[in-house]
């Protein structure tokens, strides 16, 4: 009987050592967006702010290195009136986001018994889908099927793609409360490899190449604030800058490990994880 104990268990440890050391959670916070339409001045900012949620997995590989995986959903906005510039656009772009990521703990520190702050730097990429559309009498179009730099027409580069990578960095603080459960705040810089999170980029165009080809919605969002009466048709516009567009995000994470508890906690030892230690 011994002897079925043991070969049981020496199959089964290496699962509850992974799930010990792994965690499932959700994320909940507020996203922002730096590009053509960011306010200039800090405090407008809060005006941008958008809710980002999501769900993430996290594996420790020891007290100090982990890995995680996130899925997360998010909005982004942008108005021209908030920077009190008068070209007239806006737009709100949604957000998902498939991400890997690497978290070096930095350090623990006891607070109390089985209870630790542990501070954290985080670096990582992933898969970035993304959608804006803008408002028009309370409307929300979607732009980038409607080619509002002339994109589709010949001479023009084509529609934009709605994938990009995206690379962060950033970091937090997570407070585990006990062996099971933790709760924590991060926040990260992104950096997209698109300019076109907004809409907004350098494709020179006219507003009759627009009207004529891709039609009067996209003319409008191509440059709302045009006056028939008073502006050339055909006059070269460019509508935004070079840089690429930026993405921050600071969310609450809650997050509990599998299995019966331990793990890589503070003075954890692998011994706690459940595994015999001797028949």
């Amino acid at each position: 009987m011994r002897i079925h104990v043991l070969v049981l268990s020496l199959l089964t440890c290496p699962f509850f050592l992974k799930a010990q050391d792994f965690e499932l959670g959700i994320t909940a916070g507020a996203a922002l967006y730096e590009g053509e339409l960011a306010p200039l001045e800090i405090a407008d900012y809060f005006q941008t702010f958008r809710p980002a949620v999501g769900l993430f997995g996290r594996y420790h590989f020891s007290r100090s290195i982990a890995v995680r995986s996130d899925l997360r959903y998010a909005t982004i906005y942008g108005n021209d009136e908030i920077a009190g510039r008068n070209r007239g656009f806006n737009f709100r772009t949604q957000l998902v986001e498939l991400s890997l990521s690497g978290e070096w703990t930095l350090f623990r520190l006891r607070l109390g018994p089985g209870l630790y702050a542990a501070p954290y730097a985080q670096f990582g990429g992933g898969l970035l889908y993304f959608n804006p559309q803008g408002d028009r009498d309370n409307t929300y179009y979607d732009l980038a099927p409607l080619g509002t730099e002339g994109q589709g027409l010949p001479g023009n580069p084509g529609v934009y793609s709605q994938f990009t990578y995206v690379l962060f960095g950033g970091g937090g603080a997570k407070l585990e409360i006990n062996d099971r459960w933790t709760i924590g705040i991060e926040g990260a810089l992104r950096y997209t490899g698109t300019d076109y999170l907004d809409d907004v980029s350098t494709n020179p165009v006219t507003y009759r190449e627009v009207l004529d080809g891709n039609g009067s919605l996209a003319a409008h969002f191509s440059r709302p604030n045009f006056n028939l009466d008073s502006d050339d048709p055909d006059a070269t516009y460019i509508r935004g800058g070079e840089a690429q567009d930026y993405l921050f995000m600071a969310v609450i994470t809650v997050s509990t490990k599998l299995g019966s508890g331990g793990g890589f906690r503070g003075g954890g030892r692998r011994g706690q994880l459940g595994c015999p230690t001797n028949f």
